[in-house]
């Protein structure tokens, strides 16, 4: 039985976006206020910032691009 996944760069992106902005404070409030990240890995990296995707948390619509680049 396996107990763990990999998950794909985009999540790993919007993971780490949701994290910077919930320690930031920013989460929940006015979109225009949340930064953007750029997350380095072993073999890729994420850039993920507010743009024109739509991504709901919190009860907020925040407009959303994540992009991977391997």
């Amino acid at each position: 039985m396996h107990l763990t996944i990999s998950i794909t760069g985009t999540d790993e992106g919007i993971f780490a976006w949701v994290a910077a902005n919930y320690a930031l404070g920013t989460l929940g409030r006015d979109p225009e206020y949340t930064v953007g990240i750029i997350e380095l890995g072993g073999a890729s990296a994420q850039v993920c910032l507010k743009i024109f995707f739509q991504l709901s948390l919190l009860k907020t619509l925040y407009p959303f691009l994540c992009a991977t680049f391997t």
